[in-house]
């Protein structure tokens, strides 16, 4: 199962990457989604506005047959690349 984190881990982290490619700002009403993939996994992320501010992700990991994958957790990290880091 510690594996199977690992791969959802490598997944996630290259979310930055492409939200990073200047997308078009889309209306606050409408969500956005990626489809993500590794050799060995997969994951649909769609994140939603809830309200002002606040949004949901929704994340559905994927073996690459296209069959559902269970993991123990999934930690989604948040940021502002403008920003410079206060680490």
């Amino acid at each position: 199962m510690k594996k199977i984190m690992l791969y959802a881990a490598c997944l996630l982290l290259t979310a930055p990457l492409a939200l990073n490619a200047a997308p078009a700002p889309a209306p606050a009403e409408e969500s956005f989604f990626i489809h993500l993939h590794h050799h060995k996994a997969m994951a649909n992320v769609t994140i939603s506005p809830v309200k002002a501010g606040a949004v949901e992700i929704a994340i559905q990991l994927e073996t690459i047959e296209e069959l559902p994958l269970k993991a123990d957790a999934v930690a989604v990290t948040l940021g502002n690349p403008t920003r410079a880091s206060r680490r």
